[in-house]
């Protein structure tokens, strides 16, 4: 008897993974569950469901109270926040990052924000300490800057195939999966977000400002900032600017408008707002005819 696989996905990561399994090893495939996640624009559990539900997959929409998973079946989990008690040699999980390097939340977003220039996927055994299972699988890739967060995790989907398909193989044909002990010396953590971390912090460098609102924009909330207007706003958009320099720097305050696009002091360098909208309406905030405006 062939083993079984209950896949636990959430966003576009876990809905192509999913197309890909069932396309090569659909016979493993026991049921799936998914979660509907507030925190993105776009979480993707319509989207699982519905291609379950068109390929006669059971799926279900999570519940911790109610769901239950045989102990002798895989459990392959993908972008998921809830913890999932299951015997750890059963539980496999998809990670977005080349482990031991970013355990924990938002890898991607921050590995963005410090620029690194490798980005990848890591297939681990589950453990009580999150992140710290035995390596199974490690797929990655070059990226370079600047990149949006969007195009970046497009990129990284490949990388969740390759490890997920390895995976879904040896589950195919009953094979030993085995491990490898993460080295916890080079191990570091990357911290959960919530509302004020989307917040941008002028002072930084434009270039470091300038990959944040890459990082943390659509599917995510998107980088944000107030004005002296009293208005708040979602950055989407932005480039750097050169040739000019300030003898002070007043750091939030708009030195001069291009093309009706604020050009905002940095604490180093300058940045021009090129796509902005109202966080309460999503309308567009630009063209900006005043001058005479600082963000905070």
């Amino acid at each position: 008897m062939k083993d079984k696989l209950v896949l636990f996905l959430a966003s576009e990561r876990g809905f192509e993974v999913l197309r890909s399994i069932h396309k090569k090893y659909p016979s493993i495939i026991e049921s799936v569950y998914t979660a509907e996640d507030v925190n993105v624009q776009k979480d993707f559990a319509d989207e699982i469901r519905y291609y379950c539900a068109q390929n006669k997959v059971q799926c279900e929409l999570y519940d911790k109270d109610q769901w239950t998973v045989e102990k002798d079946s895989y459990i392959m989990a993908i972008s998921w926040k809830n913890l999932i008690n299951h015997p750890p040699e059963k539980l496999i999980i998809l990670h977005d990052s080349l482990l031991p390097k970013y355990r924990g939340f938002s890898p991607l977003c921050n590995m963005l924000i410090k620029a690194e220039k490798k980005i990848g996927v890591t297939a681990i055994f589950g453990e009580k300490e999150y992140d710290k299972g035995g390596i199974i699988s490690q797929s990655s890739c070059n990226i370079n800057y600047p990149i949006k967060i969007h195009a970046a995790i497009q990129k990284n989907i490949q990388n969740y195939i390759k490890c997920a398909l390895e995976v879904s193989e040896l589950i195919f044909k009953c094979s030993k999966i085995t491990a490898t002990p993460q080295d916890d010396s080079i191990a570091s953590y990357s911290v959960w977000r919530n509302d004020d971390d989307y917040k941008i912090d002028w002072q930084q460098s434009s270039s470091s400002i300038k990959r944040f609102i890459d990082a943390v924009g659509w599917p995510y909330k998107g980088a944000r900032t107030s004005s002296s207007k009293g208005i708040d706003i979602i950055i989407d958009d932005a480039v750097e600017v050169t040739g000019r320099e300030c003898e002070l720097r007043h750091v939030g305050k708009v030195i001069y408008n291009d093309d009706d696009c604020p050009v905002v002091i940095c604490g180093e360098g300058l940045l021009k707002i090129k796509k902005a909208r109202f966080v309460n309406s999503d309308k567009s905030f630009l063209p900006l005819n005043a001058l005479k405006i600082k963000f905070y």
